[in-house]
């Protein structure tokens, strides 16, 4: 069914069906989806593994293999996400063709030995759990609104990979840019929209 609207703003992920209708009516509107290479999971822990600091983000590059580990701490309990990252997809099958626990378990071992058995056995079935791993893709729009009625934000307007909330937080920072242009030129959206654009 159809709605009015002042504006819509599609903050709706790297596959935005708003930024395919813009696609679809909106001649000069380009956008380049690219499938980024390699793949990924995430799990979450209770306990930070101890030899990572438990107040920063932090990179761990593996003993072994080229499966990489960001660990994020996610709240003030001493948990965390972790995300594997393989920057392809034959990274000696780690993320996609390791057959059970046990191997996966010994592959963690080898690549994060500083992590201990209790965390690698825990992080061993919850990758084993995921059946599927992930991938990522880019996206880039050479403007981010159209009409003055509809416009972009996040990873519907510029994604960067999909993982790790990073979309989440260029969405908040783009809502706060175009609600300063909005703010800016009150009594005329289409030009707000058009700086938002301009200032993305």
């Amino acid at each position: 069914s159809s709605q009015p609207y002042d504006l819509v703003v599609g903050c709706d992920g790297v596959n935005s069906i708003v930024r395919k209708a813009m696609e679809a009516e909106h001649p000069a509107f380009e956008t380049t989806s690219t499938k980024l290479p390699g793949q990924f999971k995430v799990i979450k822990l209770d306990q930070i593994p101890s030899s990572v600091d438990p107040l920063a983000v932090s990179l761990i590059l593996p003993k072994a293999g080229r499966t990489t580990a960001f660990v994020e701490p996610t709240d003030t309990t001493g948990g965390c996400c972790i995300l594997f990252a393989s920057s392809s997809t034959d990274d000696e099958g780690i993320l996609t063709n390791t057959v059970n626990v046990t191997a996966m378990h010994e592959s963690l071992t080898a690549s994060f030995p500083q992590w201990g058995e209790n965390t690698l056995r825990d992080v061993a079935t919850q990758l084993m759990a995921q059946t599927k791993a992930g991938s990522a893709s880019s996206v880039v729009c050479n403007t981010y609104n159209y009409g003055g009625r509809a416009v972009l934000a996040g990873d519907a307007a510029h994604a960067t990979g999909g993982v790790s909330g990073q979309g989440v937080n260029s969405a908040l920072q783009d809502s706060v840019v175009l609600a300063n242009a909005i703010r800016s030129h009150r009594n005329d959206l289409p030009k707000a929209l058009l700086e938002y654009s301009k200032k993305q």
